[in-house]
């Protein structure tokens, strides 16, 4: 068999790793996102139920995912009704979503990058929690595909700078 080619970026593992869970676990979307308070950049999306595509920047307190950073709330909720604090976010009370699994993405330092979650407006069977460690390692393989791309760029751009100093 032909050896399986690895991701080429963030964005193509980004990409991979949202179409799995949109064919394996459901929900009628997932994303990508990167967190830079006040702003929430979503970078890739799976679905198209709510409208939102790759490149939309929404309000980072409006999301289920501020309060799930904050502790306020579980990272797999089947049913929403069951986290006052999470139906009370503006995105679930826009768009009357009933289902939300949301997961940190990490810088290498354990800063937050932003989130990989998912949203739904159907309530979810308490059988989604039977991804929780799989989901959870997605999140940490994209942390790490992150963190690799940051450390290429930037030794990238060192080595320009070298080159740039050798010619001057």
């Amino acid at each position: 068999s032909a050896p399986v080619a690895g991701f080429g970026s963030f964005e193509d593992a980004s990409r991979s790793l949202l179409a799995y869970l949109q064919q394996k676990v459901g929900l009628d979307l997932w994303m990508v996102t990167r967190t830079v308070d006040p702003y929430w950049t979503i970078l890739e999306v799976a679905g198209s139920k709510f409208g939102i595509e790759a490149g939309a920047v929404l309000s980072w307190s409006d999301s289920i995912c501020s309060r799930m950073i904050a502790g306020l709330g579980p990272n797999i909720v089947p049913c929403l009704e069951d986290v006052r604090q999470y139906m009370e976010a503006a995105v679930a009370l826009t768009h009357g979503l009933g289902a939300y699994v949301g997961v940190p993405i990490t810088y290498s330092d354990g800063s937050l990058f932003g989130t990989l979650c998912g949203i739904s407006t159907q309530k979810m069977d308490e059988a989604i929690l039977q991804y929780r460690d799989e989901i959870h390692l997605m999140a940490r393989l994209l942390s790490t595909v992150l963190a690799f791309e940051l450390e290429r760029d930037c030794l990238e751009r060192s080595i320009d700078a070298f080159e740039d100093d050798l010619r001057s």
